[in-house]
């Protein structure tokens, strides 16, 4: 991904965060998503490269080098194995950042349901206050 794509999706992520907060917190999510779509893209890269291999050692004579063409797409195969665990991982990663945020939003929303409530118990009070300053003067 070249810079300024980079920087527009970074800017981008951070504008949708304004209204909710927890700018970091989405684009630590962000970021993992771009981590798991590039380790997909290198894996088939890889893939693409160890067939291209194969199939060159293949059309040659040399015996030698279609042995090792032969085991080396072997090993690239077992390396893709390892490659589609690690990106599933990532998703399950990822996953636990977003219960992150969604449990940061909830604490967010009580929070401003404690102070709303705190208010208007400062109110109640004062209002408690005045009734029982005018019940004194009469």
């Amino acid at each position: 991904m070249d810079r300024a794509t980079k920087a527009i999706r970074r800017s981008g992520v951070r504008l949708k965060s304004l209204g909710g907060g927890h700018a970091d917190l989405n684009m630590v999510i962000s970021e993992l998503k771009d981590v798991r779509q590039a380790a997909k893209i290198l894996m088939q890269a890889q893939n693409t490269a160890s067939q291209d291999m194969l199939k060159w050692s293949l059309n040659g004579e040399n015996r030698a080098i279609q042995d090792v063409a032969s085991q080396l797409a072997e090993l690239n195969s077992l390396w893709t194995e390892v490659q589609k665990e690690f990106t599933e991982h990532l998703k399950d990663y990822k996953y636990q950042f977003e219960v992150i945020l969604e449990g940061e939003r909830h604490v967010d929303q009580a929070r401003n349901h404690l102070a709303a409530c705190e208010q208007r118990e400062m109110k109640i009070k004062k209002e408690l206050k005045k009734a029982e300053i005018g019940r004194a003067h009469v």
